[in-house]
C-alpha cells in the first residue's frame, strides 16, 4: 500500500492506507458517512435475507426457498445498483476533472467465484506493470464494475431456476454475496481515498452526480441537509 499519489489539486502525497485513516474535512466526512452508511444498510438487509434463504435450503423446504430467493435477487439487485452508482459517479468525475486518487490492484484471493477471481487476476497483474495513477485508478473501477454486473447477472439466472436448483446451488449465492461484499469494501476504500484527493469545489458537482445515479430512495447527508431524492 505504498503508492505515491500524484494528482491535479492535491497538496500532500501519501497512499491508501494513510487515507483509509485519513481524518476527512467536516463536509467530506458527512458525505461518505451517509454513502458508506447506505451501502451498509443495503448490504446487512441482503445477507439477513440470504441467510433466511441458505437456511430453508438446508433444511430442505424448497417451496419456501423459492419463494424467498426471488426477494434476495431483488436485494443483491439493489446493492449491484448501488456499488454501480457510486463505481460510475467516480469514473465520470475522474474523467471529466482529471481528478483521480492512488489505488491498490485487486487481490484474487479476496473473491471467491471463478468469474470475480479472473477479473480481480487480470487487475492484480496488469497494475503491476502500469506506471499511471490515474491507468490504475480507471482500471480498478472498470474490473469491480466488471465483478458486481456479473454478481447481477448469475444472481438472477440462479432466481429463475427451480426451488429444486436454488437449493442445489445456495453454495454459489454465498460465493456472490461474499463477492459483492468484497466489492463493497473496495468500493468504501476507494471512496475515502477519492474524497482525500477532491478539491473543496469539485465537492458539489460529485454529490450531485452520485446522488443523481443512486436507486431511490437514496439518502445522503450533503453539507448540513439530508437530501433524499434528487429530483426533489
Amino acid at each position: 500500500m505504498g503508492e505515491t499519489r500524484s494528482t491535479r489539486g492535491e497538496q500532500r502525497s501519501g497512499d491508501v492506507r494513510e487515507d483509509w485513516l485519513a481524518s476527512l474535512p467536516e463536509d467530506k466526512d458527512r458525505f461518505f458517512e451517509s454513502v458508506h452508511s447506505e451501502l451498509e444498510t443495503s448490504y446487512v438487509i441482503t445477507s439477513i435475507s440470504l441467510n433466511d434463504v441458505l437456511t430453508l435450503c438446508r433444511e430442505r423446504r424448497l417451496p419456501p426457498a423459492g419463494e424467498q430467493s426471488a426477494i434476495v435477487v431483488s436485494l443483491f439487485g439493489r446493492l449491484a445498483r448501488q456499488l454501480h452508482a457510486v463505481l460510475r459517479a467516480m469514473g465520470e468525475h475522474g474523467r471529466r476533472f482529471g481528478t483521480v486518487p492512488a489505488v491498490i490492484p485487486l487481490r484474487p484471493g479476496f473473491f471467491r467465484s471463478m468469474n470475480a477471481q479472473r477479473i480481480a487476476r487480470n487487475n492484480y497483474l496488469v497494475s503491476r506493470v502500469l506506471f499511471s495513477v490515474r491507468a490504475r485508478y480507471f482500471r480498478k473501477i472498470r474490473a469491480l464494475l466488471q465483478i458486481v454486473t456479473g454478481v447481477q447477472y448469475e444472481t438472477r439466472n440462479i432466481a429463475r431456476t427451480s426451488a429444486e436448483e436454488i437449493a442445489r446451488c445456495w453454495d454459489r449465492l454465498d460465493e456472490f454475496h461474499y463477492d459483492l461484499n468484497t466489492c463493497l469494501r473496495e468500493t468504501a476504500v476507494v471512496l475515502k481515498s477519492f474524497l482525500c484527493v477532491l478539491p473543496a469545489q469539485e465537492l458539489a458537482p460529485f454529490q450531485a452526480r452520485l446522488l443523481s445515479r443512486m436507486p431511490q430512495p437514496a439518502q445522503f447527508v450533503l453539507d448540513d441537509r439530508t437530501v433524499s431524492d434528487h429530483n426533489s
